[in-house]
């Protein structure tokens, strides 16, 4: 069409079909076009595209508009973008790419648009693709902003209050079935499974201290590093040490409530200390291969454990990115049966012992193992309860996303950061204030023998003295003693 000699416009020609909006603007809208139309003016500044039907923009498909400002393509049907489809656009400073799937965006697709300003996107993530833009929406996910890896302040000071709870909660635990020590097997087995699970607890406590560190890193300008670290092994190493922690965690506490049901329902232990050291070497293994398969997968695209800057696979947000199958696997296949196994092994169990005690006598020595049974049997199950607490709400919303039922950005930001390590967290404190105070006695003997030997050089031989179990030290003065 030739607008030559209109007054309502400086271009000599625009597509047909299309019109002008203003003297350099041109607008085809919704005109189920699956191409740039051709014939479109060296002068325009503004061109909008959006609402068509056009599946691939080709490498320099915007050659010759050197002097185009605003570019939309919004709604477009667009699947894929050549890496050099906006070369020659120097001038542009607004671009929409809203409601568009870019399945192979790059960094490389926008590096060259120095003077590009405003970027609209679908998601969140694609904004760490154009670092150096100044405005990018959408600019949050709930979880991440363009400024901050954990954009509210609770989130951050959550992080760091859990990671702080779980890695001292457990280095305690772990540091007191060292020191106290039975020689019974029933009691070997236990500490046995305690000790790992307690590690793998402390492995998400870990996870989280990465994360609050780079929070730290990043402040104010966590867009600028988003996509170096979503990209780097450290990224994936960090993901990898989350599912290595929620899978160990989560099976070794199926081991320890079969181990329980099986004593309670044949009044004996049938796991031996044996059997325990293999199931639980084969279920570090387990979590370590499904960690490992994504990485094994797909060996050259990260996106399984960086869809966000806190590289956990849950994908709520994006349910079905890359790896989708797997992330439901692990989460639908895997823990929520096995949640359900320990709902029901207990349940069994509890009435197992209300039965036995009302059969039994007051004050007998049968019924005080039944009490010292349901005693313990009570301190695995409030275990088993934060596991439950944590995990089936979490499967209840993978299954909303994968209904894709919109899921709320504060929600998915608590699921990650608070919900999903907070069993971690709490795991420790249940065995903390489950020891009766015997073994507080017997923790305290513990420590002091483990500190005789530095003492004695301090002091010297002689000094130090073990009496009936107690540590005592001799000052030579006044020969008196300190226990």
């Amino acid at each position: 069409m030739d607008l030559s000699k209109s007054d309502f416009t400086d271009l000599p020609v625009i597509p047909e079909g299309c019109y002008c909006t203003r003297l350099t603007a041109v607008s085809c809208k919704d005109l189920n076009l699956t191409q740039i139309p051709a014939g479109i003016s060296p002068n325009v500044t503004k061109l909008s595209l959006a609402g068509n039907d056009i599946r691939h923009l080709p490498a320099e498909v915007f050659t010759g508009i050197n002097d185009l400002v605003k570019l939309y393509l919004q709604h477009c049907a667009i699947e894929s973008i050549s890496l050099e489809a906006f070369r020659g656009l120097g001038s542009l400073k607004e671009l929409n790419l809203t409601e568009v799937e870019i399945a192979n965006i790059d960094i490389t697709h926008f590096e060259n648009l120095k003077n590009l300003e405003f970027l609209y996107f679908k998601k969140f993530h694609y904004c760490s693709f154009a670092p150096h833009v100044r405005i990018c929406r959408p600019n949050t996910d709930g979880l991440s902003s363009t400024e901050h890896l954990l954009v509210r302040p609770v989130l951050r000071m959550s992080v760091w209050v859990v990671a702080l709870v779980t890695c001292s909660g457990n280095s305690l635990v772990l540091f007191w079935r060292i020191v106290i020590r039975r020689r019974t097997e029933e009691y070997q087995i236990t500490a046995l499974f305690i000790k790992n699970l307690a590690m793998a607890d402390l492995l998400m406590g870990v996870y989280l201290v990465v994360v609050g560190a780079k929070d730290i890193a990043f402040r104010d300008e966590y867009n600028h590093h988003a996509h170096q670290w979503m990209a780097s092994w450290g990224c994936t190493a960090c993901g990898m040490l989350a599912m290595v922690s929620c899978e160990t965690s989560i099976l070794i506490l199926s081991l320890m409530t079969m181990d329980r049901y099986l004593c309670f329902k044949c009044n004996s232990h049938r796991i031996t200390a044996n059997a325990a050291r293999y199931s639980l070497i084969g279920i570090w293994l387990s979590g370590l291969v499904l960690a490992l398969f994504p990485v094994i997968t797909w060996p050259h695209d990260r996106r399984f454990y960086s869809s966000n800057g806190l590289c956990f696979p849950l994908h709520i947000d994006d349910p079905y990115m890359l790896g989708w199958e797997f992330s439901a696997f692990v989460f639908l296949g895997i823990n929520f049966p096995a949640v359900l196994l320990m709902v029901a092994q207990y349940v069994w169990m509890f009435y197992l012992i209300s039965r036995r005690m009302n059969k039994s006598q007051p004050g007998t020595l049968k019924s005080n193992r039944y009490k010292d049974d349901t005693v313990v049997a009570l301190r695995c199950f409030f275990i088993v309860l934060t596991d439950c607490l944590c995990w089936i709400p979490i499967v209840i919303i993978k299954i909303v996303a994968l209904c894709e039922v919109p899921i709320s950005e504060n929600l998915f930001a608590w699921v990650v950061v608070f919900i999903v390590p907070v069993n971690s967290a709490l795991n420790p404190v249940i065995y903390t204030f489950g020891y009766r105070a015997r073994e507080m006695k017997r923790l305290t003997q513990g420590v002091l023998l483990w500190c005789r030997k530095p003492v004695e050089q301090v002091l010297g031989p002689g000094f130090v003295s073990k009496d009936d179990g107690r540590l005592s030290i001799w000052t030579p003065d006044d020969q008196k003693h300190i226990t």
